[in-house]
């Protein structure tokens, strides 16, 4: 009952019964980056089946590349939409369970501002990693190829997390804010940080202009690199085209 826990900076402290609020951000980037990610899984078993049963030859008599992208993605947004809503109703409930037989719950606050900063980042972050697996979908030869690339792109979603135990000495050091300003980590290292410290607005603003343009900069070439590869059955595409 005597446990303080108090933010790197000093700026924040809580007692136990508070834990659980320096806690949530951290679960709430982590949720909503595992649900992506699955979201992304998927996409991409659908482009390389695709292109392996020739389905997209036959649906690009119909559509554009672009059209196709738009399509995959509205689609796609739909699929994890309903996954966090699903997963978020099962926590809830639980909470709402543990809260009517304990007062363990009785300090957590929700951070709603940090839910509306997520979901901010959320959409261009969605759209950028689209744009990656569909490009990954076109360029390599086949499921099983495809299955081994983007588990190494997710490396690069999940980064935050190996470099976690920064957050108790530095959470506001050169190396974190990189990875709050990098695109594919931003979501997931503004989650992580917002429980240690109070992020600047600056890096915060930062951090979303450079993901925005990034995802525009790849659904701008998801399209073309689609259109080069969308023929290629059974072939690995190359920088020669």
């Amino acid at each position: 009952e005597d446990l303080v826990v108090r933010t790197a900076d000093g700026s924040r402290e809580s007692d136990s019964s508070g834990l659980l609020s320096l806690i949530l951000p951290f679960a709430l980037g982590l949720f909503i980056s595992f649900a992506l990610m699955s979201a992304s899984s998927y996409l991409l078993r659908a482009v390389t089946d695709e292109k392996e049963n020739r389905t997209i030859e036959i649906m690009t008599t119909s559509v554009s590349p672009k059209e196709f992208i738009v399509g995959k993605a509205a689609g796609l947004v739909g699929v994890a939409l309903t996954q966090v809503i699903l997963w978020g109703v099962v926590v809830v409930a639980g909470l709402a369970a543990v809260a009517a037989f304990t007062d363990a719950l009785s300090g957590i606050e929700i951070p709603w501002g940090l839910v509306g900063v997520l979901a901010a980042f959320f959409v261009p972050l969605f759209v950028l990693a689209v744009a990656l697996v569909v490009m990954l979908g076109v360029v390599v030869a086949d499921s099983r190829q495809g299955q081994q690339l983007v588990g190494v792109v997710n490396i690069f979603f999940l980064l935050p997390l190996f470099f976690s135990p920064f957050l108790g000495s530095n959470p506001d050091g050169p190396l974190m804010v990189f990875l709050t300003l990098f695109p594919s980590t931003s979501l997931l290292t503004v989650a992580v940080r917002w429980s240690a410290t109070v992020i600047p607005v600056w890096q915060l603003i930062a951090a979303w202009v450079i993901l925005v343009a990034c995802a525009g900069l790849g659904f701008w070439a998801a399209p073309r690199v689609f259109r080069q590869g969308m023929l290629r059955y059974g072939k690995r595409m190359s920088l020669r085209g």
